[in-house]
């Protein structure tokens, strides 16, 4: 009875936790979302923001989604497979392992990359969320994101760690 009570109270304890993360990775890429400058091409229609391999995340911006807009634009957010689902996309969310394949299809696409870990940005992405000690952050690359022709405003770039990449 005991085992079952604590393997409860700790299956309980993980959700919540990971449900945390996903609130904090939704509330940081929202932040990203309307402190980047996108070029004319990303500033129109909806603002599409794709996420891969992470159900919490799609769940917690979809929420999102539903009460906040970017810059007076209807966010729609969406599950994606792969690199050629990236580029109807203003912001792409990929595990830090995916990093690579997404890497060109973003750049090229003028598509915000956005990942977790620390060192994600060393790897390409442009921002990166992680946990610091217990603390949610995020790193940013300005010439990660200057690369995929993004421009983050002074605001954002004050509130993230810089990366040197």
């Amino acid at each position: 009875m005991k085992k079952a009570i604590l393997l409860s109270a700790f299956m309980f304890t993980s959700v919540f936790g990971f449900s945390q993360i996903d609130k904090f990775k939704a509330m940081f890429i929202y932040h990203a979302a309307i402190n980047t400058n996108f070029p004319a091409a990303k500033s129109s229609g909806d603002f599409v923001i794709g996420v891969n391999d992470s159900p919490g995340l799609l769940k917690m911006l979809t929420g999102l989604a539903k009460a906040k807009k970017v810059k007076g634009r209807k966010i729609v957010v969406k599950a994606i497979g792969g690199a050629g689902d990236a580029a109807g996309c203003s912001i792409v969310f990929v595990p830090n392992a995916k990093v690579g394949a997404f890497k060109d299809a973003c750049n090229s696409g003028n598509t915000l990359l956005y990942t977790e870990g620390a060192g994600g940005c060393g790897i390409g992405a442009q921002i990166s969320f992680f946990i610091d000690g217990k603390k949610p952050n995020f790193e940013i690359s300005k010439s990660n994101m200057s690369g995929a022709g993004l421009t983050p405003s002074g605001k954002i770039l004050g509130m993230g760690k810089k990366s040197i990449s």
